[in-house]
């Protein structure tokens, strides 16, 4: 039987389509995960690029028989079916000792007699290739749960889905929902997968991923995305979550939006009523929060582990950065409270989380920062309902400065700062007391 590279890639591209070629995958033709099979063809030919692997096919097949015995596709409701039943390989420990350069998966990825753990192909940069999904090795992997604490909190962010999937059980958030995909035709056409993120200070969000992605991501996991005009580095807080939760989330989201602009604002007494305005019993809904829309944010790929050692440089230069920019509101004499300062993955832009009562003119203040760091100033307001949801209270919870990480150990004793985490879960209470309302 012969087996050459022509072979495989007409064999490949009429069964699963092209494989993908990803961060330092040189040579696709050596993964011998690479299961298929032909229709209308009595035994299933795969190539593998090893000349030993052919040869134990050939003489396994003749031994038991049963040509039949061959390579099958896992995925079966994906083939075009085969004329002749495949029967299932008795072990693919067989050929282990053909494949020195792999890693055992971190999870129990069991082959398809249920016996034996099928290990990953390691690719550079701590990667594995794993039926044909990209995954973190477990070593690449304890790096990145070392470097959860940056993100704020796991807990707190945890208790946001958790809260969402509850809420999804009241049939009044239910009926919300159908109302918003009814006002919202995007929301009732969408064939793309969403995950949970967390940037700093337990900020969670949303990203959208490919249904047909070869990216698998588990639970702290860090990625790269599509930012404002740059690039983010995020941990993963829920690998898949549903439609109806994406559409919960961003529908709070909005009305946290809607809540922050309104903060601040000095109320202006009317002057005369209208007597012909008529009260009305107060909605969930109002017209601004009538437009959802899900996110569009992609993952561009795996955080390497080199770049964990640029967060602790990154997380360094935001203290600094939280530092300098305190010196300049007290010289400035702003009535403003600065939380926390962050930096976009690709240092284009500097965020500044502040609160504030009243509205004011920040332009010396951005104008001093940026003459420093020669980049985009953000500044974002919060809420401050980290503490108690029942009302806008006056005051703001104030976080220690932490101190500066001299290496990427340190992220193992840092305090994590979540207030973005609290805010958001008070929001849930405050919607949960408008549901009872």
């Amino acid at each position: 039987m012969s087996y050459n590279k022509d072979i495989w890639e007409n064999c490949q591209t009429e069964v699963s389509g092209p494989v993908v070629n990803d961060d330092g995958v040189s040579d696709q033709w050596s993964h011998w995960e690479r299961e298929f099979y032909f229709q209308n063809l009595n035994r299933a030919e795969a190539y593998s690029g090893i000349g030993e692997v052919a040869a134990h096919e050939e003489n396994t097949s003749k031994k038991n028989g049963d040509l039949s015995n061959s390579w099958i596709d896992p995925f079966p409701s994906r083939g075009r079916g085969i004329s002749n039943p495949i029967q299932q390989r008795s072990s693919w420990s067989s050929y282990s000792h053909y494949y020195p350069q792999t890693s055992t998966r971190r999870v129990s990825s069991q082959s398809l007699d249920g016996n034996t753990e099928i290990a990953a192909t390691a690719l550079d940069n701590g990667l594995g290739l794993l039926r044909n999904q990209i995954i973190a090795s477990s070593q690449l992997h304890d790096e990145y749960c070392n470097a959860r604490s940056y993100f704020g909190n796991a807990e707190t962010c945890d208790q946001v889905t958790q809260r969402l999937n509850m809420l999804l059980k009241d049939q009044r958030v239910v009926g919300l929902l159908d109302f918003l995909k009814n006002n919202n035709e995007d929301l009732r056409f969408q064939s793309r997968n969403f995950s949970m993120i967390s940037c700093k200070n337990g900020r969670v969000d949303l990203i959208s991923v490919a249904k047909h992605s070869n990216l698998r991501f588990e639970k702290h996991d860090l990625v790269v995305i599509e930012g404002d005009r740059g690039k983010d580095l995020v941990t993963i807080v829920e690998p898949v979550v549903s439609q109806n939760v994406a559409i919960l989330f961003n529908y709070l989201k909005k009305k946290l939006h809607l809540k922050s602009l309104k903060c601040g604002q000095q109320r202006i007494p009317s002057v005369q009523p209208d007597s012909s305005a008529i009260s009305k019993k107060p909605t969930m809904i109002n017209e601004d929060e009538n437009f959802v829309t899900l996110p569009n944010k992609q993952v561009l790929r795996f955080v390497k582990p080199s770049e964990i050692q640029l967060l602790v440089d990154k997380f360094n230069d935001e203290l600094t950065a939280h530092k300098l920019c305190l010196r300049y509101v007290a010289s400035l004499k702003l009535d403003i409270q600065v939380k926390n300062v962050e930096f976009q993955f690709d240092r284009k832009k500097l965020i500044i989380y502040y609160f504030s009562e009243r509205r004011l003119d920040f332009r010396g203040l951005i104008k001093e920062l940026f003459k420093v760091y020669k980049t985009r100033i953000w500044l974002c307001a919060i809420l401050p309902i980290e503490t108690d949801h029942r009302g806008i209270a006056k005051t703001i919870v104030k976080d220690e400065i932490p101190k500066e990480l001299t290496s990427k150990d340190g992220f193992k004793t840092l305090a994590p700062t979540d207030f973005h985490g609290r805010i958001f879960n008070n929001l849930i209470s405050m919607f949960e007391v408008e549901l009872d309302g």
